[in-house]
């Protein structure tokens, strides 16, 4: 204590700038914004920050599993953090936000704590009671348009009168309350926008037709092209919902909806190109249209005026050359021609092309040693088909580049080493076969022609092709 007591003799012009500096420094640390948390059960070594579906930084965790990052300039919003799964943080400059998070419950777990917690933890509280209005929504469905209309109201409401309290209860910012009122609107759109689907069934829904005059009317107050909501999940939701729905309006007379359809994708392009105002959310929406419908066409020719159309109407140089290179590859994967060709690992360590193994009708799925849970599903399910339908092999691909752990789980796993592989070069093979899901499977023929490129092992319709290829006659 006496140290503290003791008088320096310190000159004036020395203790002035010690001062200011001492005053600018208190100032800096008063706007300083951080951003950090623990991770329970990682499963990464780093968490990905973002905005804007752009990566800001990658941080890494210490050795007790925990982060820490400071912003050198904070642009004030919504944030992404990614480990393995995703959620939202909003950051504005001075907040000093930590996360807690479980990996075994990930948004059950999740909470955050420090200056900024509040408005995080409220917009963690209103996606769990998303979540469970969610269960009720089959029933609601149901419900004839005015029923359903007036219970919707009654969820919103509800919703509105929570935002209310919290915003009695805490000083929040103009660009949270705008996030916050988004999250219960854009929710509340989008159910009406889905609503003939569930109540009419996609093969009806020329009965949307009868929906009161007034059931769309939001439509019209909404923004389309909002510079801070362009990247949040429930607007770009409803967005793409809404632009299903009017783009189906252009055809109905004429055809069945089908998302993945020439005439559908045509008529949604369009639509983005008049409707959307935002030049990155139009680029995005015509580029993820465009994508879908080339990675599941089954025609060159409508897959080169779809491709054409995208030229036109998108004006991002990075997309053109992507979208470039999917062209190409999805020209090559249309039904009929032959399955390009790549090499492949066996368990032994030695190289074969995959066309040597095919020479009976053949199911080819994928698979990585990091999925665990999806890896041992995926095996099953093949198992299941392959016991049902044994006029067909079945084959599994790990997409793994390290030998050792692919063999390793395949021995723990106890999977058939005389069926499985893994790509000698898998970013190749990924881009070449075009694999855009872990569930995706390719069906070729007896010559290694392809007969379905791109069906999901999981879905419905799986079985259906198989027995299609069964009940004709197969070209050999």
């Amino acid at each position: 204590m006496e140290r503290m007591f003791k008088k320096y003799l310190i000159p004036l012009s020395v203790l002035l700038p010690l001062f200011f500096g001492a005053c600018k420094s208190d100032k800096q640390q008063e706007i300083n914004t951080w951003f950090g948390g623990e991770i329970i059960n990682p499963r990464a070594d780093f968490v990905l920050l973002a905005k804007n579906s752009r990566v800001v930084d990658t941080i890494f965790l210490d050795k007790d599993n925990f982060f820490r990052y400071k912003f050198d300039s904070l642009v004030p919003g919504l944030y992404s953090f990614i480990h393995k799964e995703y959620q939202l943080v909003y950051i504005e400059p001075g907040d000093s936000i930590m996360l807690r998070v479980n990996t075994l419950d990930f948004d059950e777990s999740l909470a955050y704590s420090g200056t900024g917690a509040a408005k995080n933890n409220y917009l963690i509280e209103m996606f769990l009671h998303n979540e469970e209005e969610q269960k009720l929504m089959p029933s609601y469905y149901q419900k004839s348009p005015e029923a359903f209309s007036a219970s919707l109201d009654s969820m919103r409401n509800i919703r509105l009168k929570i935002l209310n309290r919290f915003q009695e209860k805490h000083e929040t910012s103009t660009g949270f309350n705008e996030v916050a009122q988004a999250s219960i609107d854009f929710d509340y759109y989008s159910k009406k926008e889905l609503y003939p689907f569930a109540h009419y069934g996609s093969n009806h829904l020329e009965n949307m037709n009868s929906l009161p005059e007034n059931f769309y009317a939001f439509r019209s107050g909404v923004n389309y092209g909002d510079e801070h909501l362009y990247t949040y999940y429930p607007y770009y939701r409803y967005i793409s919902s809404f632009l299903d729905n009017v783009s189906y309006t252009t055809y109905m007379n004429r055809a069945k909806f089908d998302r993945t359809s020439p005439l559908h994708t045509k008529a949604k392009l369009k639509l983005i190109d008049s409707v959307i105002t935002h030049d990155s959310l139009k680029n995005n929406l015509l580029y993820a249209t465009t994508r879908r419908y080339l990675i599941n066409s089954k025609d060159q020719d409508s897959s080169e005026e779809i491709f054409d159309l995208f030229m036109q109407k998108n004006s991002s140089k990075a997309q053109h050359k992507e979208m470039k290179l999917l062209h190409q590859a999805c020209d090559k994967m249309i039904p009929g021609n032959p399955l390009p060709n790549q090499m492949v690992v066996t368990t032994d360590n030695t190289i074969k092309d995959l066309h040597s193994l095919i020479n009976r009708p053949t199911v080819l799925f994928f698979w990585s040693a990091g999925s665990s849970n999806h890896n041992k599903r995926i095996h099953k399910k093949a198992a299941e088909m392959k016991a049902k339908y044994p006029e067909f092999d079945f084959v599994g691909i790990s997409v793994d580049q390290n030998h050792e752990k692919w063999l390793k789980t395949m021995a723990l796993r106890t999977f058939n080493e005389k069926t499985e592989y893994r790509f000698n070069d898998a970013v190749q093979a990924e881009r070449e076969l075009v694999l855009n899901s872990p569930n995706k499977a390719i069906i070729v023929d007896a010559r290694g022609r392809i007969i379905e490129n791109n069906t999901n092992i999981f879905g419905s319709s799986f079985e259906v092709q198989l027995l299609g290829y069964l009940n004709r006659v197969p070209f050999q």
